[in-house]
């Protein structure tokens, strides 16, 4: 750019310079995460509750008119076995009775299990210059995953 000089005065051609900035993403490092799993036998003592039947059967032989229902007397329940017999008038005999009855039973319990446990081991590296194969040399820096929960 040049002007026409004005009446003695010399003018110079001015220049002006500006910056661009270009950005790229490099990979300065990086983070291996290495996993593993462990297994333990571990004790547990717990409380058990359950509910044992104890079954008796009691002998009846009577006859009976009808068909005896299904009954309980406490924690017994009363089933009713019938037989049908031809005579010469059909009637119904109670030949036995199955009683079954309930009780609780509190227990205590002991047994070894298994249990996993998770660790984590992070293994950071940087990159620095390629070797003559074109990979990239390494700097290594081991932190076990117990020294990261301090």
């Amino acid at each position: 750019m040049s002007r026409v000089p004005r009446k003695g005065k010399r003018a110079l051609p001015l220049v002006e310079e500006r910056a661009t900035v270009v950005k790229s993403k490099t990979a300065q490092s990086c983070v291996r995460l290495k996993k593993r799993v462990s297994e333990q036998e571990t004790k547990i003592d717990e409380t058990l509750h359950g509910t044992e039947y104890e079954i008796r059967r009691v002998p009846r032989d009577l006859w009976v008119d009808e068909p005896v229902p299904v009954r309980s007397e406490g924690p017994t329940t009363i089933y009713p076995v019938l037989h049908e017999v031809a005579i010469v008038a059909r009637r119904l005999k109670l030949v036995e009775e199955v009683h079954v009855t309930r009780r609780e039973r509190v227990r205590s319990f002991t047994d070894s299990v298994p249990v996993r446990r998770e660790e984590i081991a992070v293994e950071r590296t940087e990159k620095r210059e390629a070797d003559h194969n074109g990979e990239m040399q390494t700097a290594t820096d081991e932190t076990d995953a117990s020294k990261l929960q301090q």
